[in-house]
């Protein structure tokens, strides 16, 4: 990303400063997921002049997602989220370099879809599968992951959190996540040198729709009130890692 004194960006170069601006525009940042938390924390990070954004989402925009999904409007129903993103993010920042990838993450695909190595990856995935799939390709390569835990039967925005998964207690996505971790030979402890984690410390609320047996997104209720902030904040601690510019400990995961 050029010109960086795009008057879009006055506001975020008066905060930050022109150095920490020019450190955005060469990040390059994956965001995987553009439902409810993804698609805020995408166009977050391009409003605040990230430079490359690679957008991976496999679904398509439903009636169901107008609640609390950014890019999902009655205009868009039936459209791949990777293009009503992509296309969104250009009318915003012209400069940024955003491409799409339609397809959905596994372990097959994920070193792939890793390459080129970004420097922080933002997941918003809903599947446990899916998700543990790219937390594990992240961990492996030493690539910093900001990883959205349950935002869904929650009411409370400020209620969520970011820190180590061992924090996220109570959460069921973490417990399924943390599981996968360690049958992937990940300790997840040592691995939030390298995982962020946002979460809520509100309790779940009980379920009014059956799950489809923890390995794909449930019909779960939500709220975007709530679904926006973890968007938000997870793109808050992609930015933090960005302009921290320090490696993370090499500690054993």
């Amino acid at each position: 990303m050029s010109g960086t004194n795009d008057d879009s960006l006055a506001r975020v170069r008066s905060l930050l400063g022109e150095v920490a601006l020019e450190r955005l525009a060469a990040a390059q940042v994956t965001v995987a997921g553009l439902g409810a938390v993804g698609s805020f924390a995408a166009e977050a990070l391009a409003r605040s002049g990230v430079g490359h954004l690679r957008l991976i989402d496999f679904d398509r925009v439903e009636r169901s997602n107008i609640n609390r999904q950014l890019y999902a409007l009655h205009s868009t129903v039936g459209q791949p989220k990777t293009l009503v993103a992509v296309n969104r993010i250009r009318d915003i920042a012209p400069a940024c370099r955003v491409e799409a990838v339609e397809t959905r993450i596994n372990n097959e695909n994920a070193f792939s879809l890793l390459t080129p190595k970004p420097d922080v990856v933002v997941d918003a995935i809903d599947s446990v599968c899916d998700k543990v799939a790219l937390v594990c390709a992240c961990l492996s390569q030493r690539i910093p992951v900001v990883s959205s835990m349950g935002a869904a039967r929650r009411r409370d925005p400020l209620a969520v959190r970011s820190g180590g998964i061992e924090e996220a207690t109570g959460c069921p996505l973490a417990k399924n996540v943390k599981r996968g971790l360690r049958k992937a030979g990940f300790d997840p402890l040592a691995a939030s040198n390298w995982l962020h984690c946002i979460f809520s410390v509100e309790p779940a609320a009980a379920m009014t729709s059956a799950g489809d047996g923890g390995c794909g997104p449930s019909a779960m209720g939500s709220l975007v009130c709530v679904t926006g902030v973890f968007g938000l904040v997870a793109a808050s601690e992609a930015l933090r890692l960005l302009l921290e510019a320090q490696s993370a400990p090499n500690a054993g995961i």
